[in-house]
């Protein structure tokens, strides 16, 4: 939507954290965002338009800008951007919880 957009390209000003996963790589792709960085999404949904490095990996780090491949990697995906944004001991504490359910 327009209003989502809207907030993307607040957080791409102010340099915050944007993170899409599965297809929406795209859409930052598509606005021009995707320039020079590396970036994962769902197959087929990459572009040399992009102008970027599609990586094929589970979950990319770039700078502010985090993307995951598909759905099925949801929870590393979300592992990556508490880790990156929050720090190692909160990524531990984490993967400690999620152990625990085992």
């Amino acid at each position: 939507s327009f209003a989502t957009l809207n907030i993307v390209k607040e957080f791409i000003n102010k340099d915050k954290y944007i993170c899409a996963i599965c297809a929406a790589p795209s859409i930052l792709g598509g606005l021009g965002y995707l320039k020079g960085k590396k970036y994962t999404c769902y197959p087929g949904f990459e572009s040399e338009s992009f102008n970027g490095e599609y990586t094929n990996l589970s979950t990319t780090v770039d700078g502010k800008l985090i993307t995951g491949k598909s759905m099925g990697y949801s929870i590393e995906f979300g592992l990556e951007i508490l880790k990156t944004v929050a720090g190692i001991e909160a990524y531990n504490h984490a993967i400690k919880g999620i152990n625990g359910l085992k």
